[in-house]
């Protein structure tokens, strides 16, 4: 039997880098701390991919020359303007 994904909150914490560029470090938690977590990340509505892990997850996104929230995993970087949590 699959477990289903529940929307968890997204805490996150606003900073400034070294550059003077906001950032914005996002978390989930998952409220078993042995299932899995995953970050869904969004543009506009255009699906921009996932981060995932066991218990908690956590990634920094870091303004661009624009002011976009920028997220940049396994060395792609995209905009982010939508995030959301599941757990399962």
């Amino acid at each position: 039997m699959t477990t289903p994904a529940l929307d968890q909150p997204v805490t996150q914490t606003i900073g400034t880098n070294a550059n003077g560029c906001t950032t914005d470090t996002i978390t989930c938690n998952n409220p078993n701390a042995a299932g899995q977590v995953i970050f869904q990340f969004f543009n506009n509505g255009v699906d921009m991919g996932t981060d995932s892990g066991t218990g908690t997850v956590t990634d920094t996104l870091v303004c661009n020359a624009q002011g976009q929230l920028v997220l940049t995993l396994n060395g792609a970087s995209s905009v982010v303007t939508d995030v959301e949590c599941l757990a399962a």
